[in-house]
């Protein structure tokens, strides 16, 4: 999945734009209106000698820089672009005299030479892009689409072919493994309840596809297939994009974020924490209604002699009566 977004991004190695202009002109154009590849944003130069054209408009956008005069050495044009993971990069090309290097481009003899140039710089910053900070915004674009966050379904690129693709389909069960196959309530707290009062209940449900841990698997899952062998002179800059995107994913700030993986942990706590004042307090009622059953059920000693003695005393007194009743007669009367 991730070499068909890469190849979808990518295009023919430019990442989707076409470079094109004539004599003292150069242009750069989005291939289409689609979420792969590239987009511009910005267009700025520090040369009084360089119009631009800005990128305005709905897509595909596209750009132009035309050389009404030659730069002074030192002065440049910066392209402001979007990648498909949503992040932000820039391609900045300073004029030389000399022979130019990463980053420059030559003061030709003519505004025509230097606008060719100019041109020739670009496409090679492109491509390099396109093999760095590209590649890794495609891979975590990708995971992106694969694990599926709350609400949302798995995505891939419709293809073959991928380099010309033009959209997003919903991934097939059958040729797609999904990721997670478990709830997907908007309140996932709420998903798994039990009830521990008359009028409380705990809330104690959690989901993997909530923002905070299916952000920390899509992050491991875009440095996972990744490789940075030595002999590749692309691997030091893929892995610093891959390092940034990861370290900007997982940053503190997004703590306070619904469904982090630090919110969750507050949420759980504070249904732990309601859950034991609950039990306390259970605790004392309990504790309150066996002293109630304990004074009903246990009697002391002392009042059951006394109890005891004065129905002793009441019986002798009825037995007496009773004697001397039944003695009585006509004739002791008389």
């Amino acid at each position: 999945i991730v070499s068909e977004r890469t190849a979808a991004d990518l295009g023919d190695g430019l990442g989707r734009l076409t470079l094109g202009g004539a004599a003292n002109a150069v242009t750069l154009t989005e291939d289409g209106t689609h979420p792969f590849g590239l987009k511009l944003s910005t267009l700025t130069t520090t040369s009084a000698g360089i119009s631009l054209t800005q990128p305005t408009g709905t897509p595909p956008q596209s750009l132009g820089v035309t050389f009404n005069a030659q730069p002074v050495a030192g002065e440049g044009v910066t392209i402001g672009l979007t990648l498909p993971d949503g992040s932000s990069e820039g391609i900045t090309l300073k004029a030389v005299v000399g022979t130019p290097g990463r980053g420059e481009f030559q003061i030709g003899a003519d505004a025509n030479a230097t606008a060719a140039n100019f041109s020739a710089a670009l496409n090679t910053a492109l491509t390099e892009m396109g093999s760095t900070k590209l590649a890794a915004a495609s891979a975590f674009a990708a995971a992106d689409n694969f694990f599926n966050g709350q609400g949302r379904g798995v995505m891939r690129v419709d293809g073959p072919p991928f380099n010309t693709a033009t959209g997003l389909i919903a991934a097939d069960p059958a040729t797609t493994v999904m990721w997670y196959q478990g709830g997907d309530d908007a309140n996932p707290r709420q998903s798994v309840t039990s009830k521990i009062d008359e009028s409380a209940t705990a809330a104690y449900g959690v989901q993997a596809n909530e923002s905070g841990i299916v952000q920390l698997v899509r992050s491991l899952a875009a440095v996972a297939v990744q490789s940075f062998p030595s002999a590749d002179g692309t691997s030091k800059e893929r892995f610093d994009a891959v390092a940034t995107r990861n370290i900007s994913r997982l940053a503190e700030s997004h703590n306070s974020e619904p469904g982090s993986i630090e919110m969750i942990s507050v949420e759980l706590g504070n249904t732990q924490a309601t859950v034991a004042n609950i039990s306390e307090r259970h605790k004392n009622y309990s504790a309150t209604l066996q002293q109630v059953l304990s004074d009903i059920e246990t009697v002391p000693k002392e009042d059951v002699a006394m109890e005891l003695l004065a129905l002793q005393t009441r019986l002798t007194a009825s037995y007496q009566a009773m004697s001397m009743v039944s003695q009585l007669s006509l004739v002791n009367y008389m």
